[in-house]
């Protein structure tokens, strides 16, 4: 974190990429409003990010039962600093499966007091208690169940601008789809004339947003009964269905492109042609459903652990997969992109970032997304 997360220039090139997203917007004029809606996310996300960077506060509070406590200690610094109210621990429960040692959750129940006033609240897993601006998440437990330690978290505009982010994000991708003359349509109509590409593309469409992302649902729902608590929550099913339909289209791609590779050896030039744009179309509802997932995973985060990005290698890998397959759509302004055979031999080696992000990931670098049974 110190050597690159939290270090001066690193903060530097993701102010840089703001500033060039604002200076290419200037320069190019005129844009379609859901290109620019979609565009000035990025801007909102960066600002947020940073606003959290410079005035975020992350860290931990003890509290030992029936005693009243208001101090928390940072994380990076571990400086002491104080709440404007008190915290005192009632009671701490572990909650299990049903006739299993398996934890189901963790409980905390709490009473805020703030002068003369008190109020009963209850801090447990994907159930975060806010007050005065402060978040407090359950974390961790002392061995004789009489304590617990509590995230804490003070970031009352860097997490609003971000989500902000997330809404013209999506905002932008919903409106990109009810474009008359948006790019997907204009793909749609090139392959209709063309059905030996057509019926294949739409088959795949099938198998990558039905066939697969119901697959893995089927599969948590078997093992839904005796999930960790951080995966009891409403955010799991969207955000693992999202990621699910986005890796399976760039596997279908990748697939398409190296399809594209081998007419290439029979001089096919039409045929490459029209997986190009094949490809494309698939590139784009696989760029959304990440870009969904990513965020809908933040937002998760943001409930379960207090902050919606941690630079944990699954979301650092996720974020690298998204960049890398967001240039080709951009292809019309980047000069070696438009050679189809240049465009081909990208998306094959693209795919290398996916099977980083999913199977790397877990069994190098590990991180908060390697759950254990």
């Amino acid at each position: 974190m110190d050597l690159c997360y939290h270090n001066w220039w690193f903060v530097a090139l993701w102010v840089l990429l703001a500033v060039v997203v604002v200076i290419s917007f200037i320069r190019i004029g005129k844009a379609p409003f859901p290109v620019w809606l979609f565009h000035s996310a990025i801007v909102f996300i960066l600002a947020g990010a940073l606003t959290t960077f410079i005035f975020g506060e992350k860290g931990t509070i003890h509290l030992r039962q029936g005693l009243p406590a208001r101090f928390f200690l940072d994380n990076t610094s571990s400086d002491c600093y104080s709440l404007p109210f008190a915290l005192v621990l009632n009671r701490f429960e572990i909650k299990y499966h049903e006739g299993t040692t398996r934890h189901k959750d963790y409980v905390s129940s709490v009473t805020v007091v703030d002068r003369n006033d008190k109020a009963q609240e209850i801090v447990s897993m994907n159930n975060v208690l806010s007050y005065k601006g402060y978040r407090f998440l359950q974390g961790s437990y002392d061995g004789d169940n009489q304590g617990v330690v509590l995230l804490v978290s003070h970031d009352p505009w860097g997490m609003w601008l971000v989500y902000f982010g997330y809404l013209l994000f999506s905002g932008g991708i919903v409106l990109s789809l009810f474009r008359r003359r948006g790019k997907i349509k204009q793909g749609l109509a090139n392959l209709k004339p063309n059905r030996q590409v057509l019926f294949p593309f739409l088959g795949a469409l099938i198998f990558a947003g039905v066939i697969v992302p119901s697959y893995v649902l089927l599969r948590m729902s078997h093992s839904e009964k005796y999930l960790q608590p951080v995966l009891q929550s409403f955010w799991l099913k969207p955000h693992v269905w999202c990621i699910a339909i986005s890796y399976a289209l760039f596997v279908l791609v990748a697939l398409n492109s190296l399809m594209a590779c081998v007419l290439r050896m029979k001089k096919s030039w039409l045929e490459i042609e029209h997986l190009r744009v094949t490809a494309k179309l698939m590139l784009y509802p696989a760029i959304v459903f990440l870009g969904i997932g990513i965020c809908l995973g933040s937002v998760w985060a943001n409930e379960s652990w207090g902050a919606y990005w941690s630079w944990d290698p699954k979301e650092v890998w996720a974020l690298i997969t998204f960049v890398i397959y967001a240039v080709p759509l951009h292809d019309e302004k980047i000069k070696w992109l438009q050679n189809p055979l240049s465009f081909h031999l990208y998306l094959i080696f693209a795919l290398i970032s996916v099977v980083m992000t999913y199977f790397g990931v877990n069994g190098f670098l590990g991180g908060m997304h390697s759950y254990a049974g």
